[in-house]
């Protein structure tokens, strides 16, 4: 809420995961400077200018990227391949795209990586990106708010553009 506050952002959700060290895992860029160690690459969602935002592989051609665990892309349920500490039912973030549109995701229900791909698929989402979850989970969108007592490593802020405000559905 202070971030939310200082920065005038009208959303606010957890960012991707973080290492014990509080250095960023796996993949994510912000201003032009890479901030994880990562050399593999995964799906991730890249942009230089919030309208030019993608789902993409090519995390050097952007200067903001972030990545986790894609979950579909280009319409398309992707496998889900993750480790015992991203899998089994806890609270979940992500964000997708529907059309032009950015979705932004966030429970505190238990589920599990395969339950929120098909949630977001049913939402509408083409592509989209599970982000850190657990306790990490935590958003406020529009005054709709998930808090938890853990610091995070990194925020996503989204910033409106004036009359392009809409209320967001259900308590999700």
């Amino acid at each position: 809420s202070a971030i939310k506050k200082e920065t005038g952002a009208d959303y606010v959700l957890n960012g991707g995961l973080f290492n014990p060290d509080w250095t960023a895992c796996p993949l994510l860029k912000a201003d032009g400077a890479m901030q994880s160690k990562t050399t593999w690459r995964a799906y991730g969602f890249g942009w230089n200018r919030p309208e030019d935002i993608s789902l993409r592989l090519d995390y050097e051609n952007v200067s903001n990227f972030i990545s986790c665990v894609c979950l579909l892309r280009g319409g398309k349920r992707e496998k889900i391949s993750v480790t015992s500490a991203l899998d089994g039912a806890r609270q979940r973030s992500a964000i997708g795209l529907m059309g032009d549109k950015l979705v932004l995701y966030c429970t505190d229900e238990g589920t599990t990586p395969g339950a929120l791909q098909r949630e977001l698929e049913k939402l509408g989402c083409t592509d989209a990106v599970m982000l850190d979850g657990g306790g990490s989970s935590q958003c406020d969108f529009a005054g709709k708010k998930i808090v938890s007592s853990r610091k995070v490593q990194h925020l996503i802020l989204v910033y409106l553009k004036r009359g392009d405000a809409y209320e967001p559905k259900g308590d999700k």
